[in-house]
């Protein structure tokens, strides 16, 4: 297919990305989208390749602490590269965005296209951290505890952290499951239907294994209620 020949000519031509932007909320360098735009662009329509992407799966939540609030979106993105005869490979990338305002899902969308150009074209780069510069954290509910190190014999202070609270719904007011990722988001299984729904689970079991990763808690959530209700599916 002529997508792995114009992939390799990209690969030749494309040089390091380097790291010169700097997050201001936590104080490290990166690389950003827009300079992995700005250098693979020009060598793409050189060689005759566009992307197209697809938002496989989405899981949103709301995160409340204090008078702040503040959102948050994982992604799992499928990026297609195709050659001018209709060949293509495909990648398929998570990316994860916070934000205080309206900005969590380009972020994510941002990340997901960041490492698709890494894995797909072996980008050299070290980076493997945020897209952007400016990306506030989320408090967790349940944070993980550390133990404080002192310097120079010195006692550390440990300072307690308040619970926050975070909200995902997965059913309605009526106690109805309802889709929490994807693109069956809010529905409930009677709305996509059995055929549907089992298909699905099939497609998250099956694409699980062949990419050697875990289910999330949402896809395992959503497995689990097909089982329930229809009584059969693989996985």
């Amino acid at each position: 297919m002529k997508i792995y020949k114009q992939i390799n000519a990209v690969m030749n031509d494309l040089g390091a990305i380097a790291k010169d932007r700097k997050n201001t909320h936590q104080g490290y360098a990166f690389r950003g989208i827009e300079d992995f735009y700005n250098s693979i662009h020009p060598e793409l329509s050189a060689k005759g390749v566009f992307i197209v992407t697809q938002v496989i799966d989405k899981v949103s939540e709301t995160h409340q602490k204090g008078d702040k609030t503040s959102f948050r979106v994982m992604l799992n993105v499928n990026h297609k590269f195709y050659a001018d005869d209709g060949s293509f490979v495909e990648v398929i990338t998570s990316g994860e965005g916070v934000d205080t305002s309206d900005k969590a899902t380009s972020k994510a969308m941002s990340m997901a296209m960041k490492y698709a150009f890494i894995q797909t074209f072996s980008i050299p780069t070290t980076d493997i951290s945020d897209p952007e510069r400016d990306s506030p954290s989320v408090d967790s509910t349940n944070p993980k505890e550390e133990k404080p190190q002192a310097a120079n014999g010195a006692k550390p202070v440990v300072k307690s952290l308040a619970p926050v609270k975070t909200e995902q719904k997965t059913e309605s007011a009526d106690g109805v499951y309802r889709v929490t990722f994807g693109n069956f988001l809010g529905k409930t299984l009677d709305q996509i239907g059995e055929k549907t729904a089992k298909s699905y689970a099939q497609h998250l079991t099956s694409d699980a294994t062949k990419r050697k990763t875990d289910l999330g808690p949402n896809e395992l959530e959503f497995i689990k209620q097909v089982r329930e209700k229809f009584k059969s599916v693989t996985g």
